[in-house]
């Protein structure tokens, strides 16, 4: 892995690039625990992530990230 790029997901996200997607699935209090762990890690702002979405016939929700890596 080219770890350059890696640091690149964490940088503002862009509009150039592939498309990717961090996506957290558990309880409301973990995957709130989880996004906010990440931003005090300053791996992603809290707002940057999607609103928590309920995920049909589970008790779970999820939040997405989205990042745009450069090609090598």
């Amino acid at each position: 892995m080219n770890f350059s790029n890696f640091r690149g997901l964490l940088s503002s996200p862009t509009t150039e690039g592939e498309k990717v997607r961090i996506l957290i699935i558990g309880s409301t209090e973990g995957v709130t625990e989880v996004i906010h762990t990440l931003h005090h890690l300053r791996f992603a702002e809290v707002g940057s992530w999607s609103r928590l979405l309920p995920i049909p016939d589970e008790d779970a929700v999820m939040s997405i990230l989205t990042r745009h890596r450069m090609p090598d």
